[in-house]
């Protein structure tokens, strides 16, 4: 990285695709804070460790992190016991590792929208954990992005940009049929002075990395100079 000039902007560690051999798609956010087993969420507050030590190591200031899906059945204050307790564990990590740690709500999850994380975040207020807006995310939630970067404010610790169609969980490059008002989101990030990064999450594109990077390039600098 420093030899190109580049900088690590964050360590995303919502999931952890090798936990299960072989990998169910529908355990994509597992071993989670919510699970019901026990040694599930001990393992992945050792993912979310092992991300601080990787975030250190690159340089990078900040961890993205999700809660996970509501899979058991049980009821939400449950999970929101089980939640609580392990982003407890997280922050005191994260403070250790000197590193910031950024929740993004997700389609499907318990920390689902805005007002979903705000009041999480109203109820653990750390200064080490923030949020981790996805543009997109907030779209397929029913939320305006823009309000949503409004909402979340100075919690704000990095941003995932994709566009959406019809609010549908799809990551589209921008700029290529989406719905997504890019330059209302920068508006907003603007007034509260959001100066920190955001990143491009294109993982719909595997075949086409380099056309997706392009693009989207293309489509965002003129709004996201810099």
């Amino acid at each position: 990285l420093d030899s190109l000039g580049l900088r690590a902007a964050a360590v995303n560690a919502n999931t952890a695709m090798a936990y299960f051999t072989p990998f169910p798609e529908a355990l994509t956010f597992e071993p989670s804070l919510i699970s019901p087993d026990a040694q599930h969420r001990h393992d992945r507050l050792d993912i979310f460790r092992g991300a601080m030590t990787l975030a250190n190591r690159l340089g990078a200031p900040v961890v993205t992190i999700t809660g996970g899906q509501p899979l058991s059945g049980e009821a939400g204050a449950v999970y929101r016991e089980r939640l609580l307790e392990g982003l407890e564990a997280a922050v005191k990590a994260a403070d250790l590792a000197g590193v910031d740690l950024a929740f993004e709500p997700e389609p499907g999850q318990f920390i689902e929208t805005t007002a979903d994380l705000k009041a999480l975040l109203d109820e653990v207020d750390h200064p080490r954990l923030g949020a981790n807006l996805d543009v997109g995310h907030a779209w397929c939630a029913g939320d305006d992005p823009a309000e949503a970067a409004r909402t979340l404010g100075p919690r704000l610790k990095h941003l995932h940009l994709e566009d959406i169609k019809d609010r549908v969980h799809f990551h589209l490059i921008p700029g290529e049929g989406g719905e997504i008002d890019f330059a209302a989101i920068r508006k907003a990030l603007d007034d509260v002075g959001y100066a920190g990064a955001a990143a491009v999450e294109l993982y719909t594109y595997p075949d086409e990395p380099d056309r997706a990077a392009r693009e989207a390039y293309k489509a965002l600098s003129p709004i996201f100079p810099g």
